[in-house]
C-alpha cells in the first residue's frame, strides 16, 4: 500500500497538495507558481519522508515500503535522494529538508504543518458584480428564466449528442488493457537481454556494472526470493541468453575480446541456481554481432546470428 499524507500540508517552503499528490509553491494569493520536478518514484519517497518527518528512516525501510523489494543498490537509492534534493533546492552539506545520518539512513527535518483549504486559490472564483450595479428582483427573475432555458437546451443536447459520444468513448477506454508491473532488479550499470524461464520462476539477463561496461556477465535471479547469482565469468561478454523450453538449459552468445564469438549451453541443476555445466556448442565467424539466441519449440534446435566475413 502506498504511504502518503492524507491531507494538504505546509512542508518547509513547499505546499503538499493531497488531491494532486505533488509539492508546489504558492504566491500570496494562493496560486501555484512552481511545482517540484519529481518523477513518480521521487514523489513516493518524499511522501514517505513527510509521513515520517522527524524520524530516522533507514534504507531497509525505504526499500520495503517504497520500492517493495530489497534488491536495490545503495547507489540507486542515493540517486533518488539526490534528485529530491535538487528538486527541493536542498543542500546536503547544510540541509533544510533531508538530513543524512551516516551509516543509518535519513531524517526529514523540514517543518510539516497543516494548512487551511482556504489558503489555496480555486479556478472557479465567484463572479463579482460591477461596481455600482444594483440587483433588483426583476433582474434576478430574468436571469433565472434565462438560466433555466439554457440548462434545458444543454440537457437536450446531451441526450441526443453528448451521451452517445460519451458511451463510445467509455467503450473505447474499456478496451485498453491495463499492464501492472513491479520492479524486479535495480542495479548500477546496464541490464539488458532479459529472458524469463518458461515456468516464470527465474530471470536471466546480461549485466555490465559501471566499472566495466565493456564486459557483460550473465546473472540468474529467482523471481520469488529475489536471490541473484552470477553464472558466467567476467573474462568475456555473455549476451543474448535464452531459456530452453524445458527451462533446464540456457543458450547464450559469448563475445571474446578479439571479436570472435561462441555459442554456449549452460545446464542448470533442477530447482537450484547452480551451473551444472557450460558447454561450447559452436564457434561463430569473426566479427559477429551479439543478438538473442532463440530455441525451437521442441528444444531441439537453436538459432543464432553469424556474420559472413566475405560480405
Amino acid at each position: 500500500m502506498e504511504i502518503k499524507p492524507e491531507r494538504s500540508l505546509q512542508v518547509g517552503e513547499w505546499h503538499y497538495l493531497a488531491k494532486e499528490d505533488k509539492l508546489v509553491q504558492l504566491d500570496a494569493n494562493g496560486h501555484i507558481v512552481a511545482t517540484a520536478n519529481l518523477d513518480n518514484l521521487g514523489q513516493k519517497v518524499v511522501n514517505y519522508f513527510i509521513v515520517h518527518a522527524g524520524n530516522l528512516v533507514t534504507k531497509d525501510q525505504l526499500l520495503a515500503d517504497v520500492w517493495g523489494i530489497r534488491d536495490v543498490s545503495d547507489g540507486r537509492v542515493m540517486r533518488v535522494i539526490r534528485a529530491i534534493r535538487i528538486a527541493l533546492n536542498d543542500d546536503s552539506r547544510q540541509p533544510t529538508y533531508i538530513e543524512t545520518i551516516p551509516k543509518r539512513g535519513y531524517r526529514f527535518i523540514a517543518s510539516v504543518t497543516d494548512i487551511p483549504d482556504k489558503s489555496l486559490a480555486t479556478d472557479n472564483a465567484a463572479e463579482v458584480a460591477p461596481s455600482g450595479a444594483v440587483s433588483t428582483p426583476k433582474s434576478r427573475g430574468s436571469r433565472w428564466a434565462a438560466a433555466v432555458a439554457v440548462l434545458s437546451m444543454l440537457l437536450l443536447s446531451w441526450l441526443f449528442w453528448l451521451k452517445p459520444v460519451a458511451d463510445k468513448q467509455a467503450a473505447e477506454v474499456d478496451t485498453i488493457p491495463l499492464w501492472r508491473y513491479k520492479p524486479i532488479t535495480s542495479l548500477d550499470g546496464l541490464e539488458f537481454y532479459h529472458n524469463v524461464s518458461p515456468d516464470e520462476r527465474y530471470l536471466v539477463f546480461s549485466y555490465a556494472n559501471e566499472g566495466s561496461e565493456q564486459i557483460a556477465v550473465l546473472n540468474l535471479q529467482d523471481l520469488q526470493s529475489h536471490k541473484r547469482v552470477q553464472i558466467t565469468a567476467d573474462s568475456a561478454s555473455s549476451l543474448g541468453a535464452a531459456f530452453s523450453p524445458s527451462g533446464q538449459y540456457i543458450a547464450y552468445h559469448k563475445m571474446l575480446p578479439d571479436r570472435r564469438c561462441e555459442i554456449r549451453l549452460i545446464e542448470l541443476e533442477p530447482d537450484q541456481m547452480v551451473v551444472k555445466s557450460d558447454t561450447l556448442l559452436t564457434v561463430c565467424t569473426p566479427e559477429s554481432v551479439s543478438a538473442r539466441v532463440s530455441w525451437s519449440p521442441d528444444g531441439r534446435y537453436i538459432v543464432y546470428p553469424s556474420l559472413d566475413p566475405e560480405q
